[in-house]
């Protein structure tokens, strides 16, 4: 009797040990849960930050066309100032380029970052599930202990 009242303290400790693990790996998971939330805000500000460097971009674009048409009128001036303006289109171009693949890259992390933490709240509940499983275990072998020592008084 009191070798299966050692065996069942065992299995007891056992499963304490097991349920401490298992909050040890949720309080994880819920940290990395946190950070991937901060990190996906972080990137949507960015997102947002890329947004409107393009609108100004776009703008800057637009002014320079608008000055171009009002630089026709004078010939003699036209070709230094559509030289320059060409080139001033140019790296709007290129910047609003640069924008729209910082965008991508940018809409790309946040996906990653969204399928990261789906998996991490996938594991959350496997986690969740596990301790009340073991919540169970541990509370059933409690009444067998109970029982054993019981029975071990009355002997």
């Amino acid at each position: 009797l009191e070798e299966k009242l050692a065996e069942l303290q065992s299995r007891y400790d056992s499963v304490v040990a097991k349920l401490e693990d298992v909050e040890t790996l949720n309080s994880q998971l819920e940290k990395s849960v946190n950070n991937c939330k901060a990190e996906i805000q972080r990137l949507i500000d960015a997102l947002k930050k890329a947004e409107e460097d393009r609108d100004t971009a776009i703008e800057a674009h637009g002014q320079a066309l608008k000055e171009l048409e009002s630089l026709s009128r004078d010939r003699t001036a036209l070709e230094s100032k559509v030289s320059k303006l060409a080139s001033q289109l140019a790296a709007c171009e290129q910047e609003l380029s640069l924008e729209f693949d910082n965008a991508k890259n940018l809409k790309d992390e946040i996906s990653d970052m969204s399928g990261e933490l789906h998996n991490a709240s996938i594991q959350l509940e496997d986690q969740n599930r596990g301790s009340s499983s073991l919540a169970s275990e541990n509370h059933r072998l409690q009444e067998k202990l109970k029982a054993a020592e019981a029975a071990a008084e009355a002997s």
